[in-house]
């Protein structure tokens, strides 16, 4: 879900949360972000039948819509563009198209298993593995908002996807090279 509705609003994520927590009964004002993380929420079946959607369709959108002060799909400002649950099929599909990635990251960590001691560097370096896996992903798949990886390496994206049309394989490596470097 984004945290933003539009490209250079102001971050809604926090402010979201603490209406949900109202809506459902748990006071989040005055919490750190990693308090709020920390603090379990239990969620009647009888609102989430169809799992994780329902909880977007019926708790995090409404709350975010008060934030925002208009109707949101996924936390953004846009018209829906389809039902939440055409979404999460389409949401199925795609990620079946992240295997091959999914798998290059898990060899790489495997492979570099002697290089990690604790459970945070292997937390850290699934990030950076990902994350790079996902700009480079975002490059080739046109239906992947650059944005997600902040404005700078947006930029970078787009330069990449543009040198890649033309052709020029080596501009559009360097540019793949600095969104990795400056995705946030």
């Amino acid at each position: 879900m984004a945290g933003i509705a539009e490209p250079d609003a102001e971050r809604h994520d926090l402010d979201t949360i603490i209406v949900l927590g109202d809506m459902i009964g748990i006071d989040f004002r005055g919490m750190t972000i990693a308090q709020i993380i920390e603090t379990p929420i239990l969620i009647h079946n009888s609102l989430i039948p169809n799992g994780v959607i329902d909880a977007v369709k019926n708790l995090w959108d409404p709350a975010a819509s008060v934030v925002v002060g208009k109707p949101v799909f996924f936390g953004e400002s846009k018209s829906a563009p389809c039902s939440y649950e055409e979404y999460l099929q389409r949401c199925r599909e795609r990620t079946k198209t992240f295997k091959p990635r999914t798998e290059r990251v898990r060899n790489q960590l495997i492979r570099e298993k002697d290089q990690i001691q604790t459970r945070l560097q292997a937390i850290e370096r699934l990030h950076q593995l990902s994350e790079a896996a996902m700009v480079e992903m975002a490059i080739e798949d046109r239906s992947i908002d650059p944005m997600v990886f902040g404005k700078s390496s947006a930029g970078h994206i787009i330069m990449a996807r543009q040198y890649t049309d033309q052709g020029r394989t080596d501009l559009a490596h360097e540019q793949t090279k600095k969104a990795i470097q400056t995705a946030t």
